[in-house]
């Protein structure tokens, strides 16, 4: 997987930056079990992560809100995992899939739901309750595939 920007290093943060980065790297995610790498060897953040560094008060309130959706929402782990992995393959992203395919695993999907994920159309709702419709947890007993 290739990277877009240049890595940080964690020694060279202004204290903006450095406070994102120890929310990231030492916060709710680290609480958790990981089941990918949020730094490499010499600390430096992953994927999406590091950009959140470029711009620390933006970078800040987009960690603050997926943490609030991945450990504090309503949405079960499972629907919550397969819309992540319909968003990277509609931005086909790498990084989101090879760090939420273990997670979607992990919330008890079928190695077969996965792989029909990688292979969804993108949606392009038509309108607002179709939005509304596309973004409903189905819940256990309506979900599509194997059980």
């Amino acid at each position: 997987m290739s990277r877009r920007l240049e890595p940080l290093h964690p020694g060279e943060l202004t204290p903006a930056q450095k406070a994102v980065y120890d929310h990231i790297a030492r916060g709710a995610r680290t609480r958790n079990p990981q089941v990918f790498a949020l730094t490499d060897e010499d600390g430096r953040l992953n994927g999406p992560f590091n950009a959140m560094l470029l711009a620390p008060a933006v970078g800040d309130a987009l960690q603050a809100l997926g943490t609030a959706l991945r450990y504090r929402s309503s949405l079960s782990g499972s629907f919550r995992e397969m819309a992540v992995l319909d968003t990277a393959t509609h931005w086909d992203s790498a990084f989101l899939r090879q760090a939420h395919e273990a997670l979607v695993r992990a919330a008890g999907l079928a190695e077969e739901e996965v792989a029909l994920r990688a292979d969804l159309p993108a949606l392009h709702p038509s309108s607002p309750r179709e939005c509304s419709r596309a973004g409903r947890d189905p819940g256990p007993a309506n979900r599509a595939g194997p059980r």
